[in-house]
């Protein structure tokens, strides 16, 4: 009798076992698949984001974390700086024109390549979009002095505070102002071509 109780014991013990294993097994399966519900939520909505993400950039807008400079029809900020020549420049003394402001830092292949550039192309005429450059250099006055470009009046912004106002946190950039004292367009800018591409989208919005 007593072997029979043991036997029915060690049953139910193996019983409760196989038991407590098999919910074990169940509620694992259940929470896998909840998650991967979830997961699959969580796609549906990464995929509706980046979908409604490159129909922006189809129309043309650019995305809010790679913006650089001001809004358009925002008035420029007030500047005064001393420039590689000795002289000062601010932004008042062009308020007759259409200033393309060109951002650059020392030290900055693409900005040392972008004002090149944009020398050779004005240099004996002027553009249909601005009739004066000036470009804006953050560094040392020696260091900008060193890097300036014949053929560009360069203004020495030490601190980088000029630029922090204009919305530029990695140059090279640019940004048009009209005579009115607001920006007309603003970008980074590595070539002309680039510039041209914001003059474009200037020239589209006048068309709407």
């Amino acid at each position: 009798m007593e072997d029979t109780g043991n036997a029915r014991s060690g049953s139910f013990a193996l019983l409760t076992m196989v038991a407590v294993q098999s919910l074990a097994i169940a509620a694992f399966a259940l929470a896998m698949r909840g998650m991967a519900a979830r997961m699959d939520r969580m796609q549906e909505q990464i995929d509706t984001d980046m979908e409604g993400l490159a129909k922006k950039l189809r129309d043309g807008a650019t995305p809010p974390s790679s913006r650089t400079g001001l809004r358009r029809g925002t008035l420029a900020p007030q500047f005064e700086l001393e420039t590689t020549a000795g002289h000062t420049a601010s932004l008042s003394d062009y308020s007759e024109h259409r200033l393309l402001l060109v951002f650059g830092k020392t030290g900055c292949t693409p900005c040392h390549t972008l004002m090149e550039e944009i020398a050779r192309v004005t240099a004996g005429k002027q553009s249909d979009e601005w009739d004066r450059v000036l470009a804006i250099v953050h560094g040392s006055p020696a260091e900008v002095r060193a890097d300036a470009i014949a053929g560009i009046p360069t203004a020495i912004d030490e601190q980088g505070e000029v630029l922090r106002r204009f919305g530029v946190a990695h140059p090279p950039a640019c940004t048009l102002v009209g005579r009115d004292g607001r920006v007309m367009i603003a970008g980074a800018a590595r070539t002309v071509g680039d510039v041209e591409k914001l003059i474009g989208s200037l020239q589209k919005s006048r068309q709407r």
